[in-house]
Order: structure tokens, then sequence, then C-alpha cells
């Protein structure tokens, strides 16, 4: 089982910080770490062996987490973002309980509704309708 922390508040998290915090602190202070998260959260997750990984139920929440706290932090990333969360919704893995894919589906739900109130409403209702006319593949 593989997981982090991912917290909003890290006023004071220096050295003796769990590896999470600290990694949300840096990705909140500066862009180029967030921007170099988000490029390794969305090759790992195109990776067809991610889905099936033992770590996959624990780590996918904390990447969508972390995207989440990145976004309200960096808005230029917002299209990235939104490209990650669509990616984590084609995912399919019949091993995993269907309560825990859908709620990481339902998190990436919770993220775009959240992109659309930051001014990404026609990216996200684009993106969607041109997955939906592709049979929700990929």
């Amino acid at each position: 089982m593989v997981s982090f922390t991912v917290v909003d508040n890290v006023e004071g998290d220096g050295m003796g910080s769990s590896a999470g915090r600290q990694l949300c602190a840096m990705c909140i202070r500066h862009s180029v770490v967030a921007q170099g998260v988000l490029t390794w959260a969305k090759e790992l997750a195109e990776k067809s062996d991610f889905i099936t990984m033992v770590s996959y139920p624990t780590i996918s929440p904390c990447i969508l987490s972390l995207a989440r706290l990145i976004c309200r932090y960096h808005p230029l990333t917002r299209p990235a973002i939104l490209d990650i969360s669509l990616v984590f919704m084609g995912h399919s893995n019949r091993e995993i309980s269907h309560r825990k894919m859908q709620s990481i589906k339902e998190q990436c739900l919770r993220l775009m509704l959240w992109l659309t109130t930051q001014g990404l409403s026609l990216a996200v209702i684009s993106a969607v309708q041109s997955k939906l006319e592709r049979g929700g593949s990929g």
C-alpha cells in the first residue's frame, strides 16, 4: 500500500514533516514542482499496468487530491488537471471493489465540477462530450 497525506495548510512544514506534507508544500510554493508532479501523475495514470498495481486503490485518491490542491494555487495547470481526471475516469479494474472504483470516479467528477466553477466549463463539457461520443474509452 502506498499513500501520502495531502494538506492545504503547509505553514511551518519543514524537514521534520512527512513526505506528503513536504510534497504539498513544495507544490503550493513552486509552480515548477507542481507541473512536474502533474507530468508524473499523468504518465503514471496512462500506463496500462497502473490500474492493476496493488497500490492503485490507495495512491489514486492521493494523486487526485494533490491535483485539486495544485489547481487551487496554480490556475494555469487546470487544463492538465482536467486531462488527468479524464484519464482516471477511464480506468476500470474488476479486481478492485466496485465501491472503491466508484469512489475514485466520484472524486474525478468532483474535481471536474470544481474546474467548471473556475472557468473551464467549456473545456470540461467538451471533454466529457468527446469521451461519451467515443464510448467512454480513451
